[in-house]
């Protein structure tokens, strides 16, 4: 996506801004109902029916930062092509149609990538795939610590 132009939805978890491909959402919703999740790290709110369909909700901030999770805000539902999987943001502030993604070096622990020219200052995009992919391993452990402590959590000793 280096170079070309797409649209971005930004948003805001724990006072940090990040980037979304548009693509990647298709729905965001303002009120929601969860029901709990035995045994899912903390950083999950329970799980959603969307359209007839259970969806798991994950807070944002908690996941990136290690925050409590708050349970306010808007959900973010991911295309069903990425994931099963709703983001909780503390705030959506506006879609940016031209964005254009920057470089590519990246820590390879890190979830937030390259910066988003045009969306401000220090705003980078949200790695979806990276996200997805750790919360596939921290949910294939089971109960163990990480699913008891949550994703932010799980590597501290």
């Amino acid at each position: 996506m280096n170079g070309r132009q797409a649209p971005f939805l930004i948003v805001a978890a724990h006072g940090e801004r990040c980037a979304l491909h548009l693509g990647d959402i298709v729905e965001v919703m303002e009120t929601f109902t969860t029901f709990p999740i035995p045994n899912a790290p903390s950083t999950f709110l329970g799980v959603m029916n969307f359209h007839g369909s259970p969806v798991p909700v994950l807070d944002l901030a908690a996941f990136l930062h290690g925050t409590p999770p708050t349970g306010s805000g808007p959900i973010l539902v991911l295309d069903h092509r990425l994931a099963s999987l709703a983001l909780r943001v503390d705030a959506v502030e506006r879609i940016l149609f031209d964005g254009r993604v920057g470089g590519t070096d990246l820590e390879e622990d890190d979830f937030l990538g390259p910066p988003v020219s045009g969306a401000g200052d220090g705003i980078r995009l949200l790695l979806l795939e990276r996200v997805v992919e750790r919360l596939d391993v921290v949910l294939r452990a089971g109960t163990g610590s990480a699913a008891r402590t949550g994703v932010a959590g799980a590597d501290s000793p």
